[in-house]
């Protein structure tokens, strides 16, 4: 707990520091000492973190590597272009950080009317761990995040391009399509909540079932709707 507090105090004296001396917000000093922490930690520091690494750990030749249909594309090309440079998982995990804190410092610069604490947020509400966890899955969240002037600004086109980017690295972005449409519809956010809820609690089992239909790796997604409780998880969610 002790190297994340350090973390977190050091970036938010930078900021606080550098927003007094030159009425500037920070970005570069919390950009790389966000993304430099997580490239540094050891493949045993996040649930899944051996997995992404293990190819590098056991020092996997290029010439075996084979792209598999259960994974997204996306993200294994990036493994297999890093594999093609070196073995050292540090370079996975810190060119994936840059990306992820990348993103999300960017949006929250932009849309932040309180920039501080909306990085102190960021990083202790497990928005910036997440990915230590879930790699892929944090890789799309934070690309999608860059789609979120588009959606305000009702931009299809390039709203669709990020999602499509974003779901190369997690299948999952796709279901950020309907919330483009549903954004936009010109009914009171009270129907827009209303119609969210209805369409998950009648839809939401069977959508995750069909998508682990198709790709082994996401059973486990379909597990909680077919268990006692299962709607009150797709509720909660």
């Amino acid at each position: 707990m002790l190297p994340y507090l350090l973390v977190l105090s050091f970036v938010m004296f930078w900021m606080i520091l550098e927003q007094k001396a030159t009425n500037r917000k920070a970005f570069w000093v919390p950009f790389i000492t966000l993304a430099l922490f997580a490239g540094v930690r050891s493949y045993l520091v996040g649930t899944d973190s051996g997995n992404y690494a293990s190819d590098f750990v056991k020092q996997k030749s290029v010439y075996n590597y084979r792209f598999s249909e259960d994974v997204e594309f996306g993200y294994q090309l990036l493994e297999y272009s890093l594999l093609n440079i070196t073995h050292n998982y540090f370079w996975l995990f810190f060119l994936t950080a840059l990306i992820i804190v990348g993103c999300y410092l960017k949006i929250i610069k932009k849309y932040s009317v309180n920039y501080e604490l909306s990085v102190f947020l960021f990083i202790t509400l497990g928005t910036y761990t997440l990915f230590f966890n879930t790699l892929r899955q944090g890789l799309a969240i934070a690309i999608f995040v860059l789609a979120t002037p588009y959606l305000l600004e009702k931009r299809l086109i390039p709203y669709l391009f990020l999602v499509a980017i974003a779901a190369m690295f997690h299948i999952t972005a796709l279901f950020m399509i309907p919330v483009y449409f549903l954004t936009n519809m010109n009914i009171k956010s009270y129907y827009k909540i209303l119609l969210s809820f209805l369409v998950s609690l009648v839809g939401s089992g069977f959508i995750v079932s069909e998508i682990a239909s198709t790709n082994p790796r996401y059973t486990s997604y379909a597990e909680p709707s077919e268990e006692a409780g299962g709607l009150i998880t797709l509720g909660f969610y």
